[in-house]
């Protein structure tokens, strides 16, 4: 599997990108032929005394459409922790639902 992180608008932290991208790996549990999954935390300016924080999960399977994610938190860290139980939600859903996913 491949795994991709990018940060837009500020700079990621070894402990995030080490965070991230076990949790992508975790993924496998749910359908285990993801071929990719790209995580894009992005900074918004929003009004207030606060920024906003969105992370973005692309899960690629074979032969499937993209399963497309997003969450917002105030920290990073918090946005991909959501972002990804999210994902092991639908994962499990379309696991559960089609079995030509796994």
């Amino acid at each position: 599997m491949i795994v991709s992180i990018t940060c837009r608008h500020h700079t990621e932290t070894k402990v995030l990108r080490h965070q991230a991208h076990s949790e992508c790996l975790s993924l496998t549990r749910y359908i285990p032929n993801i071929t990719r999954v790209q995580v894009i935390f992005s900074k918004s300016h929003r009004a207030g005394p606060t920024d906003v924080v969105t992370c973005h999960l692309l899960i690629q399977i074979p032969h499937k459409r993209p399963v497309y994610i997003h969450d917002e938190h105030a920290n990073s860290a918090q946005a991909l922790s959501r972002a990804m139980d999210q994902a092991a939600h639908q994962l499990s859903r379309l696991q559960t639902r089609c079995p030509a996913y796994s």
